[in-house]
């Protein structure tokens, strides 16, 4: 363009709400992500900014629209630990998991029998969650709640290193990565399922796309198994693909923080938050190793059998995907507590 202006001095439209779409780094630190989003690139003074001013999706409900606003620049009052107060109208009380889980499925889906007959009745509703484990409890948790028969489609696993194949195939099994769909998918007949890559984006099956399973009155699409990979990321341990259809239910869904999550709802009628106390407190957790790169690690009865298959005395082992978990209170000792 025979130009020193960025982008050759054409126009480019950026858009999106900063507050929401912080940049995606993987074990980042908040300072690293602040400063890796756009309003810090060298761009940002050159660009001309318009702003929205109106929360279209809130406007109904003024109050929390302000809140959500406040909640997004940061100007909610926060207590000691840098929490902000909901209010109890919002909130649904902490007894014990299982029995707050159950209120919080009954406020979100309150007749499942009558949404699986009319699946449209529920495309508005859904359960948001920060974590991946908690969307597979929960989807676990509502399709066994859902009627109709269910119908299981299991995957088809094997190693990229195809002489690994038979060390680690039901190990493969149990592994449930980011990305890709379960090995073994629970489905019933009007149950909300997302896909999870672009089939026909002209037709609007793209990745992240929510549709519901048979539901003969709307338009039938074509999803075939496919063969996907883990990504390639030392987390994910044994890389491997899998062959199974790509798509995993979603009741639940994660987000990725507190404001994205209040402001999907239109009014604070729409809204209900259940804060689920952490089993123990990961930032207290100094987990220390011996002679430089060893750790020590039990195996208890439960995991003999499956685990023995796999691993040979003196043999050693890179660990690439692990939590650091307490031990049940029965087996702990002075020592050993995580």
């Amino acid at each position: 363009m025979d130009s020193n202006l960025p982008f050759g001095g054409k126009v480019v439209i950026f858009c999106g709400d900063f507050r929401q779409t912080l940049s995606v780094i993987e074990r980042a630190t908040k300072h690293v992500l602040i400063e890796s989003s756009f309003p810090n690139s060298v761009l940002w003074s050159k660009l001309h900014k318009l702003k929205l001013t109106q929360n279209m999706r809130a406007m109904l409900d003024h109050a929390f629209s302000q809140f959500l606003l406040r909640i997004g620049e940061g100007r909610e009052p926060v207590d000691a630990n840098g929490e902000i107060a909901l209010s109890p109208d919002i909130v649904i009380s902490y007894y014990d998991k299982d029995q707050s889980l159950n209120r919080l499925v009954e406020s979100v889906f309150p007749d499942l029998q009558l949404y699986s007959k009319d699946p449209y009745r529920m495309i508005n509703r859904c359960i948001l969650t920060p974590k991946n484990s908690s969307v597979d409890e929960l989807n676990e948790l509502l399709i066994n709640k859902f009627h109709e028969n269910v119908q299981i489609y299991i995957s088809s696993d094997r190693t990229v290193e195809q002489q690994h194949q038979g060390d680690y195939e039901d190990f493969l099994n149990s592994q449930n990565p980011k990305g890709l769909p379960p090995h073994k998918l629970l489905l019933k007949e009007n149950c909300p399922i997302m896909l999870l890559r672009n089939l026909n984006p002209n037709e609007g099956l793209c990745n992240g796309t929510r549709n519901y399973f048979w539901h003969s009155r709307w338009e039938t699409v074509f999803i075939p198994k496919i063969p996907l990979q883990t990504s390639d990321n030392e987390r994910n341990g044994i890389p491997f693909i899998r062959t199974q259809f790509p798509i995993r239910l979603c009741f639940a869904l994660t987000i990725n923080k507190l404001y994205v999550a209040l402001s999907r709802a239109r009014t604070a009628a729409h809204l209900k938050v259940l804060l689920i106390p952490g089993t123990f407190d990961e930032k207290k957790i100094n987990c220390k190793t011996r002679n430089g790169s060893k750790v020590e690690a039990i195996i208890f009865n439960a995991d003999i059998p499956k685990m023995s298959p796999l691993l040979h005395v003196y043999k050693k082992y890179k660990i690439t995907n692990a939590e650091v978990k307490p031990i049940p209170a029965k087996f702990q000792t002075t020592e050993l507590t995580i």
